[in-house]
């Protein structure tokens, strides 16, 4: 349902909203905390190569102010989708 949420919007919906709660930052939190809960403990989190702290927040003034491209959250998308199975086939359930 993400992969279809960021796919469809359209351009002019991409940075809509109100900051820091725009439409890109929203989709980018929900798949940086999809990583986050996917590992054994927050302590063996390694951010996605293009993270920037504070990027993630959906409070406060984030440390970035320009947003990411679709292209680039989608980049993100893929490369989560790719370990997602790994990663559950390592926890305990």
């Amino acid at each position: 349902m993400l992969r279809q949420c960021i796919m469809r919007c359209p351009e002019e919906v991409w940075t809509a909203g109100t900051h820091p709660r725009t439409y890109w930052r929203i989709a980018y939190h929900a798949l940086h905390y999809t990583q986050l809960y996917l590992q054994p403990s927050p302590k063996e989190m390694v951010p996605w190569k293009f993270y920037v702290p504070g990027m993630s927040d959906l409070w406060g003034e984030p440390d970035i102010l320009e947003s990411l491209s679709p292209q680039e959250v989608r980049k993100y998308l893929k490369w989560l989708d790719n370990r997602v199975d790994g990663w559950v086939d390592t926890m305990d359930l």
